[in-house]
């Protein structure tokens, strides 16, 4: 086609080669970088490598104020259809809510045309004020948590779960007091949803103790998802997650910030929880009323994470000292801790080694008390 212009030379001819020319080399490029078209639209993105693209995510018109976020309200689904965040004051045309700085999901149209922006609170009724405390991990269920006056001049506290489709909301939990509460983690369909608080809302909750909960969908009923094999809370509560003596910030789990995705399995059938006071992770099978207690020493536990399945944890655990750690403070390590799906299997490997050893499992304990010898193993 080129050489046929150069060769006839008429202004038409190489007009319209050029344009032929130009769309089959748009073709080839859409064909080769599907975000072609996005990049086009923003000045910056044709700089990106590796065919990368900026999109704007919260509204154009933002009547003079800022889209912002900070850890807690602002994250990505992991499909990368919707981002969650939040701005100063309301944007114009969207509902917010007083108390706290509005907050939105902003969706990706199905036309690829932009994105559509929805707030996460209701609009806030005279003396009420409503706070955004989690959100699913595909950002289509919001926890709310509603403040309401009571008498006498006290605050009581109601939370709601909101449909980020439909913008309905139903009842999570009632009645919280002056206790408020945190979302952990829920499943991929939002059927059951865990969260905890200081609040005892289930008989054999711990009194004056967080306590992690479940709620289900297709109920509406709370259950009390950190229980062992009783049913009852461990003493002391329990979070989901890190919890206990070895973190830094108490009590651990959602309500002190910390990592709790997957602490409930993608089918809802293992939970996963701390004890507080001695630091012991469990996992709570609702539907067959079962607990299985994972990590196997004596020492408080620290839970790092878990698979989607919750076939597997990881977690560290506190080695005890031999002899010359005694004699030298500070150099005990950590064991982290590998819980496969049979709970009678656990593999180990040291972060911070002393010593090589094995931690203790079922057949070195017969040893000891038999007085056998221990052949270590490599790690």
């Amino acid at each position: 086609m080129e050489g046929a212009c150069a060769r006839w030379g008429t202004a038409g001819v190489v007009v319209a080669c050029a344009s032929a020319i130009a769309a089959s080399v748009s073709v080839a490029r859409a064909e080769a970088c599907p975000n072609e078209r996005i990049r086009g639209r923003e000045t910056y993105g044709q700089a990106l490598p590796d065919c990368r693209a900026y999109e704007q995510v919260s509204p154009v018109e933002k009547s003079l104020t800022d889209a912002a976020g900070e850890p807690g309200i602002v994250q990505a689904a992991p499909s990368g259809e919707a981002v969650s965040f939040f701005s100063v004051a309301p944007f114009p045309g969207i509902a917010g809510s007083a108390g706290q700085a509005p907050s939105y999901v902003s969706t990706r149209l199905a036309d690829g045309s932009g994105w559509a922006t929805q707030g996460l609170l209701p609009a806030a009724a005279p003396g009420t004020t409503d706070y955004v405390r989690g959100l699913s991990e595909d950002l289509t269920d919001g926890v709310v948590l509603g403040e309401e006056p009571s008498e006498p001049e006290a605050t009581v506290y109601n939370a709601y779960i909101t449909d980020m489709a439909t913008g309905t909301s139903r009842l999570l939990a009632a009645n919280l007091g002056t206790y408020k509460l945190s979302f952990a983690d829920a499943n991929p369909d939002g059927a059951l949803v865990l969260f905890e608080a200081k609040a005892q809302l289930t008989p054999g909750a711990a009194s004056g103790a967080y306590n992690l909960y479940e709620w289900d969908a297709a109920t509406g009923v709370v259950t009390l998802a950190g229980a062992l094999a009783d049913g009852e809370a461990p003493a002391g509560g329990s979070v989901a997650g890190p919890g206990g003596p070895v973190v830094p910030s108490k009590p651990g789990g959602a309500t002190a910030g910390f990592y709790t995705q997957n602490t409930i399995s993608e089918n809802g059938a293992r939970i996963f929880f701390t004890a507080l006071r001695g630091g012991t992770i469990y996992m709570r099978e609702p539907e067959v009323e079962r607990t299985v207690q994972i990590s196997a020493g004596d020492e408080p536990a620290y839970w790092r994470a878990a698979t989607p399945s919750g076939s597997f944890v990881l977690y560290t655990e506190r080695q005890a000292r031999t002899r010359s750690a005694r004699r030298s403070p500070g150099t005990a390590g950590e064991r982290v801790c590998r819980r496969g799906r049979d709970t009678r299997h656990v593999r180990r490997w040291l972060v911070r080694v002393l010593r090589r050893h094995r931690c203790p499992g079922k057949q070195q304990k017969r040893q000891r008390r038999s007085g056998g010898k221990r052949r270590r193993q490599p790690l």
